[in-house]
C-alpha cells in the first residue's frame, strides 16, 4: 500500500497498513493493479499494489469540509485547505474519526470502540521551466479497543467448537502512532522525454499493545532512498518508453515488554522497465528486478504484460494478459515473535508467488464487461501454527498454495442510472489440496446510481460472500477446520445539492440487519444509518 508515493505497510508489524486509519475525505483516487508486482514495488508487492492518491492544492484557493453522525455513536468531520500559484500549490488537512463500536465478543456490555485522527500536508514548488520539488507529510494517531483471545475455543455439547468462548470480553487496547514523509526533486530534460526524480521517504509507526498480560510497545522505521529516470523515445512507428530505478531501504525494529530488543534490515535494489506502444493498438511492457537483501537470499523478479485492442468502433473489444513474480520477506514479528503470545522463528524464509492472468473487455456503446482468467501459486507460504501451551509460531508450509478463478465485471450507463457489477468464482486450495480458509468460491458485488434532476443522487448495493472455512484453536491445542456462512449485505444512500457547493447526504450499510462473521467467533456491526453535509468552496 502506496499513500502519496509513500510505504505504508507497517514495518514493525505484520507489514500490512490499517486502513482503519485514513478516512475517505481526503482521499482524492485510489488505484489497484493485481497479481505479483514485486518486479517494480518489491518485497510484499506479492498479490498486488493499493496507491492512495490524496487531494493537492491547485491555483487559486480551495475549502472543502465534511461532517457525519450516525448509528454505534459514530461521529467523524474533516477540513481541508489548498491553494496557490502557477509556480507554487500546497494543501493541508485535518479529520478526525470515532466510533464506540460494538461487542466483537457477541456480547452487549463491552463495546469495542475506535477513534483516529490524523494531520496531513502536501506542496509543491516550480524552481524552474525543468525543475521542481514537492513535498507531503501526514501524521496519524488511533486508538482501538479490543476483546482478547481466549486459550483456545471449548466445545458445546454436540461437539462442534462454540463461538462465544473465542474471545473474552476484556478492556485490551492499541494506540498507534504513523508518520508518513516524502520530498522529492524532479528533473525535465529534452523537452520532456528524458525525466529524472530523486525521492526520500520515511515510515515510522508506535504501537502501545495493552492486556491483561501487560503492555508491549513494537516500534517500526523504514527509510527508503530512489533515484527513478525515464526516457521517451521513438522506434519507427513504436513509441517506447525505458525507466531504470535504483533503490536503497533500511528497516528498524524495536520492541519492549516481554522481550526488549532492537533489530535492523536492509535492501539494495536495482529495476528496469521498458514499455511499447505500437500504433495505439497494441502495448508492451516488461521489467526486471535486482534485489540485495541483508537478511535473506538475493531474489530477482519480473512482469510482462500485454494490451491490445482487437477490434475498435462503435464496438471494442481488448486483449488484456500479465505473468509476474513476486516474493515477500517474513516481517519481524513473525522472525523474532510477540509479546507471550507468538513465538520467534528466525529460520523462516520468505514466500514467493507466481502470477498469471487474461481477459478479454467488450465495450458496446454504454456497456463494457470484462473476463479475466487467474492463477497465483504461492510458495514457502508463512501460516500461523498452534505451539505448547496455546502458544503460536510462524511457519513455512511446506509446497504450494494455488488460487485460480475467472471474474466477471459489467458497468452500464443508461441515461441518469449506471450499474455496476462484478462477480469472482475462486478455487483457493492449502499444498494438502483442502480448501484455503476464508476464501469462499463465490462473491460478487452489484452497485446502481440514479440522478434524479441535477441536484440529487440516489444508489443503492449488495455484496454477496458463499461459505467459506476458517480454522478456530481449541482448548486442547489442536485445530478444527468449521464453516463459515455465507452472507448478502444491504447498503443504500441519497445526496442532495441544497446550495452551490453544499451536499447533504444519508446513508445505510447493512440494512436487513444480516448476522454474520467474517471470522469465527468475532461479530460484525449490524444495520446501521448514517448523515451528514459535505462543503466544498473554490475562487480562482
Amino acid at each position: 500500500v502506496f499513500i502519496d508515493g509513500i510505504e505504508a505497510g507497517d514495518p514493525a508489524g505484520s507489514a500490512a497498513f490499517s486502513f482503519e486509519t485514513i478516512g475517505a475525505f481526503d482521499v482524492e483516487r485510489v488505484e489497484v493493479v493485481r497479481g505479483a508486482q514485486s518486479a517494480l514495488y518489491g518485497s510484499e508487492a506479492i498479490g498486488g499494489v493499493v496507491s492512495i492518491n490524496t487531494k493537492s492544492g491547485r491555483e487559486g484557493f480551495q475549502l472543502d469540509a465534511e461532517t457525519e453522525a450516525g448509528s454505534f455513536e459514530t461521529r467523524r468531520g474533516g477540513i481541508g485547505i489548498g491553494g496557490g500559484t502557477e509556480r507554487a500549490t500546497g494543501r493541508i488537512s485535518a479529520s478526525y474519526y470515532e466510533t464506540d463500536g460494538i461487542d466483537t465478543s457477541g456480547g452487549d456490555e463491552d463495546e469495542d470502540g475506535f477513534e483516529s485522527w490524523s494531520l496531513a500536508g502536501r506542496g509543491r514548488v516550480a524552481l524552474s521551466d525543468a525543475l521542481s520539488a514537492e513535498g507531503s507529510a501526514r501524521y496519524i494517531r488511533s486508538e482501538a479497543f479490543t476483546d482478547a483471545e481466549g486459550f483456545g475455543a471449548t466445545l458445546l455439547p454436540n461437539g462442534e467448537p462454540d463461538p462465544a468462548s473465542v474471545l473474552f470480553d476484556t478492556e485490551d487496547r492499541s494506540e498507534q502512532e504513523d508518520l508518513y514523509v516524502r520530498g522529492a526533486v524532479n528533473a525535465s530534460l529534452l523537452d520532456g522525454a528524458w525525466t529524472h526524480t530523486a525521492s526520500g521517504t520515511l515510515t515510522d509507526t508506535d504501537n502501545l499493545f495493552v492486556s491483561g498480560f501487560g503492555d508491549t510497545i513494537v516500534d517500526g522505521r523504514r527509510l527508503k532512498a530512489l533515484y527513478e529516470t525515464t526516457l521517451r523515445w521513438s522506434l519507427g512507428a513504436a513509441e517506447l518508453t525505458t525507466t531504470g530505478a535504483f533503490e536503497h531501504e533500511r528497516l528498524r525494529y524495536e520492541t519492549d515488554g516481554f522481550s526488549t530488543f532492537t533489530q535492523d534490515d536492509a535492501q539494495t535494489s536495482g529495476v528496469v522497465e521498458q514499455r511499447v506502444a505500437l500504433a495505439d493498438r497494441v502495448f508492451l511492457s516488461g521489467a526486471v528486478r535486482y534485489d540485495a537483501n541483508d537478511r535473506f537470499e538475493d531474489a530477482v523478479t519480473g512482469r510482462v504484460a500485454l494490451s491490445a485492442i482487437l477490434v475498435d468502433g462503435p464496438a471494442r473489444l481488448r486483449l488484456h494478459s500479465s505473468y509476474g513474480t513476486g516474493i515477500i520477506n517474513p516481517t519481524f514479528t513473525e522472525l523474532f515473535g510477540f509479546s507471550n503470545q507468538l513465538l520467534p522463528n528466525p529460520d523462516l524464509e520468505p514466500e514467493s508467488s507466481v502470477s498469471i492472468d487474461a481477459g478479454l473487455e467488450a465495450t458496446v456503446g454504454p456497456m463494457r464487461l470484462d473476463v479475466t482468467w487467474f492463477n497465483a501459486t504461492l510458495d514457502d507460504e508463512i501460516v500461523t501454527a498452534p505451539a505448547p501451551q496455546g502458544q503460536q509460531i510462524s511457519v513455512n508450509q511446506p509446497g504450494e498454495s494455488e488460487r485460480t478463478g475467472v471474474e466477471t465485471s459489467l458497468a452500464i450507463a443508461m441515461g441518469p442510472l449506471s450499474l455496476d457489477g462484478a462477480y469472482t468464482y475462486l478455487e483457493a486450495d492449502d499444498p494438502d489440496g483442502g480448501e484455503e480458509i476464508r476464501r469462499p468460491r463465490h462473491s460478487g458485488a452489484v452497485d446502481a446510481v440514479l440522478d434524479i434532476g441535477d441536484r440529487a443522487r440516489a444508489s443503492a448495493g449488495v455484496i454477496f460472500h458463499g461459505e467459506r472455512t476458517d480454522d478456530v484453536f481449541l482448548s486442547d491445542f489442536s485445530v478444527r477446520r468449521v464453516d463459515l456462512d455465507g452472507y448478502v449485505l444491504l447498503r443504500a444512500g441519497a445526496e442532495v445539492d441544497v446550495a452551490p457547493g453544499v451536499v447533504a447526504f444519508v446513508r445505510g450499510e447493512n440494512l436487513a440487519d444480516e448476522d454474520y462473521s467474517q471470522l469465527f467467533g468475532y461479530r460484525s456491526p449490524g444495520r446501521s444509518v448514517f448523515g451528514g453535509v459535505r462543503i466544498a468552496f473554490t475562487k480562482d
